[in-house]
């Protein structure tokens, strides 16, 4: 399902905590323009487009083997991995007081994929799916070929797209003994159906873009591959905007800028970062959102930003 046609968001109840202060930023800039949202719960932390399933039609959806690597090592992060949404079963037999009722509404197919996935490592694009490698690593158990060919038979596409992990976010997380997410949606994201947005790498010492370019120029028109560009503005934090949440024809964006402060080096990027998103996506209404405490600054349960956060999907009011 595009994000140009959802028209719901879910987050877990563990994001309304008062240290989360753009929750209340979000959700506020739902309810101006009319878009309405619901609470995941019981999950078992806040980032709820890991472990929701995904939807690729109005009425159809696909769960998967929600079991990151991260999260198994150390063995006491395991109590963060939400299980419910694992399998068209575990839906089912979920409690009442627990339940998603988008889920276990009549007429709704839940499709069940044999793989261990990230829902931050799934981006839908046209008849494209693109993961990171990791996918090939969390389920080595399957040769390449299988693993593409479930894919393709639970997300009914018809490319599947692996590109290498970030290097730099895997060289960062050795610095701190710790495991890379390895997700496709801190890299790119969709802008239609045959177009595609890279974060910007700046001097890119690693080669990384020209060897994702080469990947996606594969499936994509070369105009059609875009780049977020900040130049000698570019700043450590400007992988962020990637992670912006569309809802129809609303777009959230996070900022880590200071909000006081509209000259400091984040606040300069965060603007140009808004223009761009702008023109590139066609969209007028880009809110803002300063994710800075969420991303970079909560010791507990930082890394992520606004599409991590959130469970986009489309909601036929009639049904209702």
């Amino acid at each position: 399902m595009k994000d140009s046609l959802t028209n719901h968001v879910f987050f877990s109840t563990h994001f309304t905590q008062p240290d989360y202060h753009c929750a209340s930023a979000i959700k506020k800039a739902l309810r101006n323009n009319g878009i309405k949202y619901s609470d995941i719960k019981r999950a078992k932390d806040i980032w709820a487009r890991d472990y929701m399933p995904v939807q690729i039609a109005p009425k159809t959806f696909v769960c998967y083997k929600y079991r990151p690597d991260y999260l198994l090592n150390p063995e006491e992060r395991m109590q963060y991995i939400t299980t419910k949404f694992y399998d068209r079963e575990s839906i089912l037999s979920t409690p009442e007081k627990e339940q998603c009722p988008i889920l276990q509404q009549e007429g709704v197919e839940l499709r069940n994929c044999d793989l261990v996935l990230d829902g931050g490592n799934i981006i839908l694009c046209g008849n494209r799916i693109i993961l990171t490698d990791k996918v090939l690593r969390e389920n080595c158990s399957k040769t390449k070929d299988e693993i593409v060919a479930e894919l393709k038979e639970a997300f009914r596409v018809e490319h599947v797209i692996i590109i290498p992990s970030d290097p730099y976010e895997i060289e960062e997380c050795s610095k701190y003994d710790e495991l890379p997410l390895c997700h496709a949606d801190g890299i790119l994201a969709p802008i239609d159906d045959n177009s595609i947005l890279i974060s910007d790498y700046g001097n890119d010492e690693k080669g990384y873009v020209t060897e994702l370019k080469l990947i996606l120029s594969k499936f994509f028109e070369k105009e059609n591959i875009h780049e977020f560009k900040f130049g000698d503005k570019r700043t450590d934090n400007s992988w962020i905007y990637i992670n912006f949440l569309r809802i129809g024809n609303v777009v959230l964006m996070p900022t880590v800028g200071n909000d006081e402060n509209m000259n400091d080096a984040d606040s300069i990027c965060d603007q140009l970062a808004l223009q761009q998103l702008k023109d590139i996506l066609g969209i007028e209404n880009v809110i803002p959102i300063n994710t800075r405490y969420l991303t970079l600054e909560n010791p507990e349960n930082n890394g992520g930003s606004l599409h991590c956060v959130s469970w986009n999907v489309y909601i036929d009011d009639t049904d209702n």
